[in-house]
């Protein structure tokens, strides 16, 4: 059953249509005492001409559905609009939770955590893991390379400058490479090199 067919599932049928024949008169909760004219294609329903155009007869089963069935499935079966639907229930006084659009919610919701938790597993296979991990090597070594700022806005530091500290003061580094004073004293201290003339790089 295809998705479409499954939001149109009926949980309250079979619904039969009355028995009449066109001129038979019938009484419509919405519309009072009306004259049958035409059937709908689907479930063959009885239909009485208002405003020109033909429209089902609120009686009999077709009461119990708009009560019982979501509003796209009373759509898709009665052949009606939306908005129709909607005026059958304010009729009716029924609620927005029909117990055919609550099952409708509970397939959708049932659906969309059937389709993360698929996406979620393959993630946790170790061919994924190994691909996502040399990708984001791949990347960060690119920013590095290419002196881009980091997420949070800060310069990263390149392969380059990170040789220069120590050879010279940080005052000396900072104007050669772009930066302060205090970043390159601390981005020194950070990776444990000494100043310059005070022993070799560690």
């Amino acid at each position: 059953m295809s998705r479409a067919k499954a939001d149109h599932k009926l949980i309250g049928g079979p619904y039969r249509p009355p028995r009449v024949r066109v001129g038979d008169s019938l009484f419509c909760d919405l519309h009072g005492e009306v004259v049958m004219r035409a059937f709908t294609d689907r479930l063959r329903w009885p239909c009485a001409l208002l405003y020109g155009q033909r429209s089902p007869i609120l009686t009999g089963d077709l009461v119990r559905a708009v009560r019982t069935e979501s509003a796209m499935a009373v759509v898709w079966w009665w052949e009606v609009s939306r908005n129709l639907v909607h005026r059958w229930r304010v009729c009716l006084s029924v609620g927005r939770k029909t117990p055919g659009t609550l099952r409708l919610r509970r397939e959708r919701c049932s659906f969309s955590r059937q389709t993360l938790a698929l996406a979620l597993a393959a993630q946790r296979t170790p061919a994924w893991r190994e691909r996502n991990s040399e990708a984001r090597k791949r990347y960060w070594e690119h920013r590095r390379r290419a002196g881009l700022k980091a997420h949070g806005g800060q310069r990263l530091w390149t392969a380059r400058e990170v040789r220069l500290l120590g050879t010279a003061s940080d005052a000396a580094v900072g104007r050669r490479i772009g930066r302060t004073r205090p970043a390159v004293g601390n981005k020194r201290r950070g990776l444990g090199i000494p100043p310059a003339g005070q022993g070799s790089r560690t």
